[in-house]
């Protein structure tokens, strides 16, 4: 709008010029009206440079705030080895899924006809293998909830075992090869495992008991039932653990109780 009531009146006085004044030559005229004309057009590229400058600029900016945003995600993250199947307990009740627990007769609680179980709920660290592969002195890695700094580490290709700070001798950390995934490993060969707190969970009436503990007896195992499963919790041979014992909830419901044979 400014540059618009500018070039009106250029053009006005231009024509006062014009008509009032017969000793200034056309010449003189034209230069005057061309002259006005190159300022307008000057200002008008400097305006339109100006905001072509300030969008490069603003795009820029914006550029570089999310180069950043996405840099700071991955600082300090990716260098943390991290379990790949870790389960965590948010409430007191049990979800669906496979749980390591330990128990006791005095866990089992009977309400209107139901039995309800107070557990304490374990789980040991799995990593991938494209971690494991990555890990090296001066990376860190999660083990039992917490970021443990790796000074030494060896790769045994024989056996396959990963050792940390010196391993388990030396308070360090083993890793050994369970299937797709390397699994944590004590002197007898078991996963470390550490509590994630107790939960609760409904017994199911239809609830499968496979006991492995008789090996000597039962080297296949047996397959229970529910009542078998109460007899055996209160008599002498209650031993749950979370190296033997994994229990499976659907629907809000233990429906199954396995228990493994560990030597």
């Amino acid at each position: 709008m400014e540059f618009a009531v500018i070039y009106a009146c250029c053009l006005y006085v231009c024509g006062k010029i014009r008509n009032s004044s017969a000793m200034r030559s056309s010449f003189r005229k034209n230069a005057i009206e061309e002259r006005v004309t190159e300022i307008m057009k000057i200002r008008k590229k400097s305006l339109f440079a100006i905001i072509i400058g300030a969008m490069i600029i603003s795009l820029a900016a914006a550029g570089c705030g999310a180069s950043d945003s996405d840099s700071g995600q991955g600082s300090g993250e990716d260098n943390v080895i991290r379990p790949a199947e870790a389960i965590s307990l948010e409430q007191d009740t049990l979800g669906d899924g496979e749980y390591s627990v330990s128990f006791t007769d005095d866990s089992l609680a009977e309400n209107s006809g139901e039995y309800e179980m107070t557990v304490e709920v374990y789980e040991y660290d799995r990593y991938k293998a494209d971690d494991v592969d990555r890990i090296e002195a001066g990376s860190e890695i999660q083990y039992c909830n917490d970021v443990v700094k790796i000074e030494t580490v060896e790769k045994d290709s024989e056996t396959g075992f990963v050792i940390i700070n010196g391993g388990i001798e030396n308070y360090g950390i083993e890793l050994t090869k369970d299937g797709e995934l390397y699994r944590t490993v004590t002197m007898d060969d078991y996963p470390v495992y550490y509590s994630l707190g107790t939960a609760k969970a409904v017994l199911s009436d239809e609830l499968v008991f496979e006991d492995h503990y008789d090996w000597d007896n039962e080297p296949e195992g047996l397959t229970l039932t529910f009542d078998d499963f109460l007899e055996t919790l209160k008599g002498e041979e209650s031993f749950f653990t979370c190296a033997n014992t994994v229990v499976k909830v659907e629907q809000g419901k233990i429906v199954q109780v396995t228990r493994h044979w560990v030597p």
